[in-house]
């Protein structure tokens, strides 16, 4: 079996490109953990597997195609979830996208997939990322071969998971182009509205291919975008943040702020927040303000409401966008906010973490005041 190895220097991960022969090392040079491709992509399919399996069972629910109706007996009728939508069910929950045109009905099977959410998220996504890290590591090789940029790779790669998705949605699941770029958006950002979702088993095939493909990859691209608006990150992937290489973004210019430094940490520097939070209030207002045009029925709160739901890509589907240029502004809206609003959660969650720092700190003080 091949052994995966995975190269991460400053918060960044590299990987040769040789898929089964890579090395994971900490930021500090030492060798780290060692991941076995094979193995993992055994203990996935196993997991998805034995959830689907699992799931189907539980699923009690027929449906009687003479009268039409719905019945909690098996008497001459077949089961409402069959076996491949148990398994496109698992997929589409331990991916986080949840269009919820598959759910629990009983009790039983929702508080199996509580728990096995809970305990396969972290197997799946490591999966997931570790696919997104080699097409990256393919697309520096290109990348360096060719002599192109950063930003002309992440532009590349935008446009080759969008279009293939776009194109082959509305080839399979026959929709209008815009509606096939809204749904692809939707699915690789993880949102997952549920208001457009595949219908055709080939159309559910696509998309499982499709995530699996392009999500850990739509968000390096978002992490890229993010790294341009806010470019001293300390947080994001992307590019990098460093200022001497990519210089100040346009919003930074306009506050007025000098550039120069060479090492900075965004989660140390007020003025750093200050920034950010500036640029995550005007994403929220301009976001507001564009759904508020396209999408007249939905009132102020609600575009506000949808804008979090959908920037946090918890998407719950209650509101979403119904005009064609209501689901065009959600696709810019989700590639330009998306890492900008992880950038803002980091800080967030790395401010949690000095605050707890502090207290355990404090409370080793008083235990040594207290001994002495």
């Amino acid at each position: 079996m091949g052994v995966l190895y995975l190269f991460v220097r400053d918060g960044k991960v590299f990987i040769p490109p040789s898929f089964w022969k890579v090395s994971w090392f900490s930021a500090g040079g030492s060798s780290g953990v060692r991941l076995s491709l094979s193995r993992l992509s055994v203990c996935v399919l196993a997991l998805w597997s034995l959830g689907a399996i699992i799931f189907y069972e539980l699923e009690q629910e027929y449906t009687c195609e003479d009268a039409g109706e719905t019945f909690k007996s098996a008497r001459e009728c077949t089961k409402k979830v069959k076996l491949f939508d148990a398994f496109y069910f698992v997929f589409i929950t331990l991916t986080t996208i949840g269009y919820g045109d598959v759910v629990p009905s009983s009790v039983y099977s929702r508080l199996f997939v509580l728990v096995f959410t809970l305990l396969g998220l972290g197997l799946f996504s490591t999966f997931l990322d570790v696919m997104g890290a080699w097409r990256t590591s393919m697309l520096q090789q290109l990348k360096q071969s060719a002599s192109f940029g950063d930003f002309l790779e992440a532009t590349i790669v935008l446009l080759v998971v969008l279009g293939a998705g776009t194109m082959g949605l509305s080839w399979i699941e026959d929709l209008e182009l815009v509606d096939a770029l809204y749904l692809c958006v939707t699915t690789v950002t993880t949102v997952g509205y549920g208001d457009l979702k595949p219908v055709t088993f080939w159309g559910r095939v696509f998309v499982i291919m499709l995530a699996m493909c392009s999500i850990s990859t739509i968000g390096y691209v978002t992490s890229c975008i993010g790294d341009l608006i806010q470019p001293d990150s300390d947080t994001a992937i992307g590019f990098g943040g460093d200022e001497t290489q990519w210089n100040l973004s346009f919003l930074d210019r306009f506050f007025g702020r000098k550039g120069g430094e060479k090492e900075f940490s965004l989660s140390a520097s007020w003025k750093m927040k200050f920034f950010l939070f500036s640029k995550i209030f005007l994403l929220l207002f301009s976001s507001v303000l564009v759904m508020r045009y396209f999408e007249p029925h939905m009132s102020f709160t609600d575009c506000f409401y949808w804008s979090v739901m959908t920037f946090t890509t918890i998407g719950y589907g209650d509101f979403a966008p119904l005009s064609t240029g209501g689901k065009i502004a959600q696709v810019v809206l989700c590639l330009l906010g998306l890492g900008l609003f992880s950038v803002y959660t980091g800080v967030l969650g790395e401010w949690r973490k000095s605050m707890s720092n502090k207290s355990v700190w404090n409370e080793s003080l008083l235990g040594l005041q207290a001994i002495f």
